[in-house]
Order: structure tokens, then C-alpha cells, then sequence
């Protein structure tokens, strides 16, 4: 389960409902900005989490989601569906993690600089397929 093939799928799960449009099912580029690092100057982390998913049933994927990913105060509204290969053309790799489940992967490296990352998770968002929770998960 190391090598992520160009065809493999990968979800980045989704918090705040500013992150997507559910009218024209868009996924909006802040789903995919790596976490902010540091207020002045504003940086961003190298990486981005995200989990694989293309061998299991869509159930699964958001039990993981809520096992591994939820908190007490940060609820999962929907997902960003995206193929490695959308990953790779962004000159970004796809690299195993395991922590904390065997599942996890992270997007790296992002640029630090804010405007860059904006770039990169704009065409990541554009490429990927937004999938809301369904109300009876």
C-alpha cells in the first residue's frame, strides 16, 4: 500500500461550509490550503493531510472521517475527492503516513508562501469532486 498510483483516489474532508458550494457542488481552493503556520509573515505548512480511499465503500471512508479526523468542535461536512494523478500534475507528491490511520497520506511540499499555496489548492479544488455527508451517516 505504499506506491499511490496516478488513478488512485484521495479525499481531503471538509470542516467548514465556507470550503464548498453545495449549489453548483464546487469544492472552494481554502479545502485544500495547508495549515497556516505562522500570522506574520503569514506561511503555511509543507503538507497537506488527506486519506486513500479507492478500495472501500463509501461508508467507511466517513468513518474514518469521524474515528481519525473529527474532534470535539470540528464536525465533517463533506469531502474533496480528488486522483493522485490531479496531485502529480501540480508537481506535488503523494507520500504514506500511517498516523493516524493506515489510510493517511499527505500532499507535500506546499509552498510556505501564501499566494503560491493559493494557486496550487485552487487547481487542486478545481480538479477534485465535491461529496457532502449524507444526513443519515
Amino acid at each position: 500500500m505504499n506506491d499511490i498510483l496516478q488513478d488512485e483516489i484521495l479525499t481531503r474532508f471538509i470542516f467548514s461550509s465556507k470550503h464548498f458550494a453545495r449549489g453548483n457542488q464546487t469544492v472552494k481552493f481554502r479545502a485544500f490550503m495547508p495549515p497556516q503556520v505562522s500570522k506574520d509573515p503569514p506561511t503555511y505548512s509543507d503538507s497537506l493531510s488527506v486519506y486513500r480511499i479507492s478500495t472501500i465503500p463509501d461508508g467507511e471512508v466517513w468513518e474514518i472521517g469521524r474515528v481519525h479526523v473529527e474532534t470535539e468542535s470540528r464536525f465533517i461536512k463533506a469531502r474533496a475527492d480528488i486522483s493522485a494523478g490531479d496531485v502529480y500534475k501540480n508537481k506535488l507528491k503523494v507520500i504514506p503516513d500511517m498516523q493516524p490511520h493506515e489510510r493517511h497520506v499527505n500532499i507535500t511540499p506546499f509552498p510556505a508562501d501564501r499566494l503560491a499555496c493559493q494557486r496550487i489548492a485552487t487547481k487542486l479544488a478545481r480538479a477534485s469532486k465535491l461529496v457532502v455527508l449524507p444526513e443519515k451517516i
